[in-house]
């Protein structure tokens, strides 16, 4: 990452995946997006949804004017959270209202296909490859290496530092790498001392959600040389085009973009307005909105109390351009770190979920009930064989035998 005062700059380039479409800057008025002429020409016979920058913001409008913030919704989910977004702040010294320092700061491997740079004339390149495999290299250099900020330890990167919320999300660090020899991207998150085996959790219940049949990022369990463990997540928003020779961006964006929400928002989303995003935005609404209670029925099953609106999102495929759910990400349970409540409430409760509920909010949105009942039932059927294997997680006895209980009870709750 070039080294200049970001605090200073007011203006820079906006490209999708390799190409220049726009030039943000700071105005009067905080912020403006304003797309490249010749971007708008040479697509000019692309459809609006494969053009255009973001779903809310369209290539028919030229010129998106943001204010009382000096980024939009979309812009600022494009940062990152937690930790990592706490290291940034403290690297680019500026206050964590400052989005525009921020997000230049963040540098060029954000989420999706979108990139900002300082430079016109910048060419996309790969992440740059580990030289060495990753259980030989230190987890923590490589976030430093990530933030620029060789300085930072693993001793400063805890839940004292100021601004924290107390979900579990803000207290994990992730952020992006790229593996020797393969030809995919990845994210690296590491643990907290807060949430003891979080990564195993997680792991876990990735691997049962793709068992029980949802479609989910790829996870594995890593070790560093200190024997730090690490949860290694594959990208999905990146795709080797073996015709191309190179890592093909792919254009993502999380609820709280495409609902024009800022990323503070992503615990009050009303969860009938996301399914209304999917009636808006997706290609074929009526399988994404079945999908998405299936992500939600398996969330409460398992005590997911950090499913919120940013841990949903679309994709446009590279191939198709069909706009559909992403596979499903940061799955686990939040119920070992007191946390049983559903973060994004579901018609009006974020417990004692009930079968009925699953069935009525999918009919709102022409869901067949046949089709609701039968993914309960096959979920359920699918979880089961896993309970008894929870202990694989590692967990203390006594939360072992809690978590088992309540996904006992939530089985009953929404067996139809």
């Amino acid at each position: 990452m070039e080294q200049v005062d970001f605090k200073n700059a007011n203006s820079v380039y906006v490209f999708k995946d390799n190409q220049l479409i726009g030039r943000l800057a700071r105005t009067a008025h905080q912020a403006e997006f304003i797309y490249d002429q010749d971007y708008l020409r040479k697509t000019e016979n692309r459809n609006e949804k494969d053009r255009s920058l973001a779903f809310t913001i369209k290539a028919s409008q030229t010129n998106h004017l943001t204010r009382g913030y000096n980024l939009s919704p979309f812009f600022a989910g494009l940062l990152p959270e937690g930790l990592r977004m706490q290291a940034l702040i403290r690297t680019t010294k500026t206050s964590p209202d400052d989005l525009f320092s921020l997000l230049i700061a963040s540098g060029t491997n954000l989420i999706g296909d979108i990139s900002v740079a300082l430079n016109p004339d910048f060419q996309q390149e790969a992440l740059p490859k580990t030289k060495k495999k990753l259980s030989e290299t230190i987890f923590w250099e490589l976030f430093s290496n990530s933030i620029n900020a060789t300085s930072y330890q693993q001793r400063k990167l805890d839940s004292s530092i100021p601004g924290i919320q107390p979900k579990i999300s803000a207290n994990l660090v992730s952020f992006p790498v790229s593996v020797s020899s393969r030809k995919k991207e990845y994210i690296l998150k590491l643990g907290s001392n807060d949430f003891p085996y979080i990564l195993e959790n997680e792991h876990f219940f990735m691997q049962m959600a793709k068992a029980c049949g949802i479609k989910v990022a790829n996870t594995k369990l890593v070790t560093d040389k200190e024997g730090n463990r690490g949860l290694l997540v594959e990208r999905f928003d990146r795709i080797y085009r073996n015709d191309q020779k190179r890592i093909e961006r792919i254009h993502q964006e999380d609820a709280c973009q495409f609902l024009n929400l800022y990323p503070q928002d992503k615990y009050r989303v009303n969860f009938r307005d996301i399914a209304t995003g999917l009636v808006e935005f997706s290609t074929a609404p009526i399988l994404e909105i079945a999908k998405l209670l299936q992500i939600k029925a398996f969330s409460y099953l398992i005590a997911n109390g950090d499913l919120h609106a940013k841990n949903i999102s679309l994709q446009v495929g590279s191939s198709n351009s069909k706009v559909l759910l992403t596979p499903a990400y940061d799955l686990l349970s939040t119920l070992p770190y007191g946390d049983a409540q559903m973060a994004l409430a579901f018609e009006g409760k974020t417990d004692n979920l009930k079968a009925r509920y699953f069935i009525e909010f999918g009919e709102a949105f022409n869901v067949k009930q046949a089709a609701i009942v039968s993914m309960l039932s096959e979920l359920v059927k699918q979880v089961r064989p896993w309970i008894d294997r929870i202990e694989e997680i590692g967990l203390p006895q006594k939360q072992t035998v809690h978590l088992k209980r309540l996904v006992e009870k939530r089985i009953k709750d929404i067996t139809p």
